[in-house]
């Protein structure tokens, strides 16, 4: 059985966005509206047809109320998914309009499924007999004119939003592939010489293999939310949607969260079809790796961080430039980002205060609003065979296939663990000699696991990130710690993660997870957000503490 969920789509007309389709011979023109950035709504697009020059247009999406993003609605089937948002789940694409100057307008219209996921199925593979339905949800409306317009040749009618409405049906008896298009479809309408204009929005249903939820394989968390990949390879995002950081084409939305940020409280699919091994998820972008190793990007670009020669915004995934082969991607620098290709070569792109690793600290570029900066992967420096890299926030660090950590950037916290506090804009090593399994760069503090399985930390301790079991004390103390201490507590780790901020986490070989640092917000996950101890003022964990 598939769930019937209401995601948000339609597709709209308007005349003034000028996507003609004459039948002249031109090639098709996809209706692409104006993404909303609506909350708690589903976008209904607005189409609009000029009879005279046979054009239409697609144009701003009018907000349906709906009961939120996700939920059921009673429609004319059970178990169908009702899709929107054109360009972002599907696109209806229009070729071969025309009037006859008397009575019948025509378009020939195609679908596309824009999702990870197949349509008109629930396995996979057998074609479900419900089709891929475009429903008028409501007109045709005449809007400029007089007289009465209506579908002339509907596949059929039912029940979606009201009684009797008709609608198209594509793949009938056929799969519909995710990024696959339909065979074209002729629209017809009965309209009156005196109707000079009209209008009417579209919903899209179909069934979809969404049975018993997502099954993830990996998952990132960023800043303001996490993206992550499923077991088939699809990458699904949530949280904040700040600068398309959801990557599902829309620049905010699909809700309204907090202090009015468009957000998505449940997993919504990242465009553009590719199949992911892993994703990355930072501040505001997020970067994925796909099985044939091409690393995409999406989200905030101010300081060229999506490295794909811009430093314009992405709500979709768009191609790191370079052609390189891509092993991991690390995107947790809020303006900058780093890749290791399969051959081991180290990569970076974005801001540049050091952190690009190539000897420099100013250009090779001067990004607009931000300043020295690289907008697509350069060198990092020193001819080394990393295994991994991690992003921080002004640095990076990695670990060679040797087993020897580097990092490189700003220092001032000593989150270079060098045993100073001091920058470097090429690759140092971590000192101590001790051999790496990874390491993870934060925000001013950086922590790793060596292959025995022990876990140390260095850079800022403000509120016990470290994880030494000393006390900051406060309020307003801090220690900085250049070169590697160990966590206390004796645990053997498989993992440790860095947090955005002063939080740090790490998962044992016995798969139990620990925190420490900053308690506020429930930080620790061990059910208390004011201790066990006071680290500035606020409760804090000098020690790694058991997630409940």
């Amino acid at each position: 059985m598939a769930f019937r969920l209401k995601l948000a789509h339609a597709a709209t007309l308007v005349s003034g966005l000028a996507v003609a389709c004459l039948d002249n011979g031109v090639a098709p023109s996809a209706l692409v509206p104006t993404t909303p950035s609506l909350g708690g709504v589903s976008a209904a697009v607005t189409c609009q047809v000029t009879v005279r020059t046979a054009t239409l247009a697609c144009g701003p999406a009018t907000p349906v109320p709906t009961n939120g993003s996700v939920h059921k609605t009673r429609g004319i089937e059970p178990d169908v998914l009702t899709l929107g948002g054109q360009g972002i789940y599907v696109r209806l694409t229009s070729s071969g309009t025309a009037y006859d100057g008397s009575s019948l307008f025509t378009s020939d219209v195609t679908l596309t499924n824009l999702l990870a996921l197949p349509m008109n199925t629930v396995d996979d593979a057998t074609a479900d007999t419900g089709g891929v339905k475009v429903f008028f949800n409501s007109g045709p409306s005449v809007t400029g004119g007089t007289g009465t317009v209506a579908v002339a040749n509907p596949d059929g009618t039912g029940a979606f939003t009201g009684t009797g409405q008709p609608f198209f049906k594509y793949s009938d008896g056929v799969v519909l592939a995710s990024q696959a298009t339909t065979e074209s479809k002729t629209w017809q309408f009965t309209v009156p010489p005196t109707v000079t204009a009209f209008a009417f929005t579209v919903y899209v249903t179909t069934k979809l293999p969404v049975t018993t939820g997502l099954t993830f394989a990996q998952v990132s968390a960023g800043a303001y939310g996490a993206c992550a990949v499923t077991t088939a390879g699809a990458a699904y995002c949530w949280g904040i949607n700040a600068y398309g950081a959801l990557g599902n084409g829309m620049a905010s939305g699909p809700q309204l969260c907090d202090n009015g940020n468009g957000c998505s409280p449940t997993p919504v699919a990242v465009s553009g079809g590719h199949t992911f091994t892993t994703v990355s998820a930072g501040t505001f972008a997020t970067c994925g790796v796909t099985t044939a190793g091409v690393a995409y990007c999406w989200g905030y670009n101010l300081a060229g961080e999506l490295g794909n020669g811009t430093t314009t915004d992405s709500p979709t995934p768009v191609a790191v430039s370079g052609g390189h082969t891509w092993r991991a991607v690390s995107a947790t620098g809020p303006y900058n980002t780093c890749g290791v290709t399969t051959a081991g070569a180290a990569y970076c792109w974005g801001a540049n205060g050091g952190q690009l690793g190539n000897g420099t600290t100013t250009g090779p570029e001067n990004c607009p609003q931000y300043g020295d900066c690289s907008t697509m992967p350069v060198a990092v420096s020193g001819g080394l065979t990393f295994a991994a890299v991690s992003a921080g926030w002004g640095y990076a660090c990695g670990v060679t296939t040797a087993g020897a950590a580097y990092c490189w950037g700003v220092g001032g916290y000593g989150q270079l663990g060098t045993g100073s506090n001091t920058s470097s804009a090429t690759p140092v090593a971590v000192s101590g000699g001790r051999s790496w399994a990874a390491v993870s760069a934060g925000a001013y503090s950086t922590c790793g696991v060596t292959t025995a399985g022990d876990a140390y930390c260095w850079g800022l301790d403000a509120y016990g990130e470290i994880g030494d079991g000393v006390s900051t004390g406060g309020p307003y103390n801090a220690r900085y710690y250049p070169s590697p201490v160990p966590v206390s507590g004796g645990l053997n780790f498989a993992t440790v993660s860095a947090g955005h901020l002063y939080n740090t986490c790490g998962v044992t070989t016995a798969g139990a997870a620990y925190c420490w640092g900053w308690a506020a917000y429930g930080g620790l996950g061990n059910g208390i957000t004011t201790g066990p101890e006071r680290c500035n003022g606020d409760g804090c964990s000098t020690t790694p503490v058991a997630v409940w």
